[in-house]
């Protein structure tokens, strides 16, 4: 996106938040120039042992529009070490985004596992701002 934000817009705009049964949306409309009609949705639906987050991106426009869509949850670490599909891994030594590829991947950040998954964004980044006992993907 030329001349927009790295980080991209979303962060500095005002999200709604809407709460039905187990669905929490957070969801954004805006005008920003030439994207009119531009939308996005994260829902969050939390189960007994899940949660899941599905991101929507809607173009209400009649011209094709390119994004590259991402969030990115923070998972708390006991210390500073991780497991990523079976490697061990410490969070400090990540001091720009690596790149891995592939719809589903296995972190285990001390006593909790997580099932990373995705059928359409298949391009994942991981990395620690080393702020704190915490990763990003």
């Amino acid at each position: 996106m030329t001349g927009r934000p790295q980080q991209g817009f979303g962060r500095d705009l005002e999200w709604r938040i809407e709460e039905n049964n187990r669905v929490i949306s957070a969801y954004f409309e805006t005008d920003v120039p030439g994207w009119s009609g531009f939308r996005a949705q994260i829902d969050y639906t939390a189960g007994e042992r899940e949660l899941a987050m599905e991101l929507k991106v809607f173009n209400g426009c009649t011209e094709a529009r390119r994004v590259s869509p991402g969030f990115h949850p923070y998972f708390a670490l006991e210390g500073n070490d991780f497991e990523l599909d079976g490697r061990r891994l410490k969070a400090n030594k990540f001091g720009e985004a690596q790149f891995i590829e592939g719809p589903t991947h296995t972190l285990v950040t001390g006593t909790h596992t997580f099932t990373l998954h995705s059928d359409e964004l298949q391009t994942w980044a991981l990395w620690s701002d080393r702020l704190g006992d915490y990763f990003l993907c």
